[in-house]
């Protein structure tokens, strides 16, 4: 990776873990036919969520940038470096060239939730403003997603982020969706539904519902 040039690039972020952040990212990556990023991937023993995004979208291997880090455990980033003997260094991450990007878009996904911490001092919100780029929030649809998702939109809007909206995952649940739209004064991008498989077709047929390509043709 070295200086970049100009290329539209997107945090991917999500309210808590499992809630569909590389989900969203995959319909991305895949309606744009982008390049996919995951800087730091805690887990890898079950296989990587960029191996997900590349089996799902059968895109050629050049549209997804390597992992700065790696750890075997699926725990937050900190303590799963720690346990491998290892440790976050965040000034060694930073956005891949232009001449990498495919499409002119980088789709970035990242660790956890907005706070999670990569190290004794840094949590996943500050390398996102280290690496600053307008945030998709990924909120799962169940009960304690109001709280979650207005915690979360407070802190981007303290940090100063460009939040384009919000994405739903999961059963749907049409009062969840009007409380985050309300209070946290943000624009829906749509919901993702139960999915009962997940093929290419799929993944088309949900990106066409979205409003996602729509928010960010918008963008200058």
């Amino acid at each position: 990776m070295g200086s970049t040039t100009s290329y539209n690039r997107f945090w991917i972020a999500g309210t808590d873990t499992d809630v569909g952040k590389t989900l969203v990212s995959a319909l991305m990556v895949h309606g744009l036919q982008a390049s996919y990023w995951k800087p730091i991937q805690s887990g890898i023993l079950d296989g990587t969520d960029t191996d997900f995004v590349k089996n799902l979208t059968g895109l050629k291997k050049d549209h997804f940038i390597p992992e700065v880090y790696k750890f075997k455990q699926p725990l937050s980033p900190h303590l799963a470096a720690r346990l491998d003997g290892g440790e976050v260094h965040t000034d060694s991450i930073y956005a891949p060239d232009a001449a990498l990007i495919k499409n002119g878009t980088l789709v970035m996904e990242g660790a956890g939730g907005l706070l999670v911490p990569l190290n004794d001092d840094t949590l996943m919100i500050d390398l996102m403003k280290q690496i600053e780029a307008p945030v998709i929030l990924v909120c799962r649809s169940s009960l304690g997603t109001i709280n979650h998702s207005l915690l979360s939109i407070r802190v981007l809007k303290e940090y100063g982020f460009n939040i384009l909206g919000f994405v739903m995952n999961g059963p749907e649940n049409v009062e969840n969706e009007k409380a985050v739209i309300k209070y946290g004064q943000i624009e829906h991008l749509g919901s993702i539904p139960q999915l009962k498989s997940l093929t290419r077709e799929v993944l088309t047929d949900v990106w066409n519902n979205l409003r996602i390509k729509d928010k960010i043709s918008d963008i200058p």
